[in-house]
């Protein structure tokens, strides 16, 4: 498969597998030193680290665990910069309604994840993906 149509599989496996909520579908995408880097607002200066899989999956299913999400990647820029390494700024857009309340009732958001990807083997994985928001909506 073209490192390209490989990269565009891998995230949209993210997508699915984070508002399918299967969480360890959704660890097994990310390297075991992956950093997960989020800001919580646009202009946020204290961004929240996590690393690896299984922490990464973790801390988004606490955060989004019970919440109906629907997340959006689009208008990839991809650079590939050898055969086992790549890196992309994807357009992003998500929406989450938790039941019930909680943290949130509604929220809405967009921005661009700034990723890197290596290829282990024969598969590619994400090993850096960090969030940064241009809009955040919370009711």
């Amino acid at each position: 498969m073209p490192i390209r149509a490989a990269i565009e599989r891998l995230k949209a496996e993210y997508f699915r597998t984070l508002d399918g909520k299967d969480w360890d579908a959704f660890a097994a995408l990310f390297t075991s030193d992956c950093a997960f880097v989020t800001y919580r607002g646009p202009g946020n200066t204290r961004p929240r680290q996590r690393c690896g899989g299984t922490e990464i999956a973790a801390s988004v299913r606490r955060t989004v665990g019970d919440a109906t999400t629907a997340h959006r990647g689009q208008m990839i820029e991809l650079t590939i910069v050898s055969q086992d390494r790549a890196t992309a700024v994807w357009k992003m857009t998500d929406r989450a309604e938790m039941p019930g309340g909680g943290a949130f009732l509604r929220m809405s958001g967009a921005g661009r994840y700034y990723e890197e990807y290596r290829r282990i083997g024969s598969e590619w994985l994400i090993a850096r993906l960090e969030l940064r928001r241009t809009a955040l909506n919370v009711e």
